[in-house]
């Protein structure tokens, strides 16, 4: 009899446990995007993570997909324009007079939509490509990010 009742804990827990697992395990929902790209446009710090001093570039809401970055690769008056998708950016084009063909171009909207990195291939008209690394951070304050060189 004492075996009987031990053997029916026994399956009733063993038919708990599993059930304990899925309720426990549930994934939560994920948080929603509740940023719009009317929070990039404005003026921006454009670090090339070298030695270079950073520069201002200004970024434009183009539709609810896209914005444009003026300045973009410090070239003045020229402008590429990034598909946004979530926080993620795409993008590719000429600057510099038809000179310099960005491919390869990728981004990432990061510290809540205050800091953009990217990351794209230049080829300029002799054929010579570079890869770049860039970030960039909301608002313009060179002061802040100036770049001491000790000689």
């Amino acid at each position: 009899m004492k075996t009987n009742r031990l053997f029916n804990v026994l399956v009733a827990l063993l038919l708990m446990f599993p059930l304990c697992m899925v309720t426990s395990c549930t994934e939560e929902d994920a948080p929603e995007l509740t940023h719009s790209l009317d929070e990039l446009s404005g003026d921006w710090t454009w670090d090339f993570n070298d030695e270079s001093a950073p520069v201002k570039v200004t970024v434009i809401k183009l539709s609810s997909t896209e914005v444009a970055i003026d300045n973009f690769h410090n070239m003045d008056g020229d402008r590429i324009t990034m598909h946004v998708s979530g926080t993620s950016l795409s993008f590719s084009g000429t600057i510099a007079g038809d000179a310099l063909t960005i491919s390869e171009g990728t981004g990432t909207i990061i510290n809540g939509w205050q800091g953009m990195t990217l990351s794209y291939l230049t080829t300029d008209s002799e054929g010579e490509q570079e890869r770049f690394d860039i970030t960039l951070t909301k608002g313009y304050n060179v002061a802040k990010k100036a770049i001491v060189q000790v000689k």
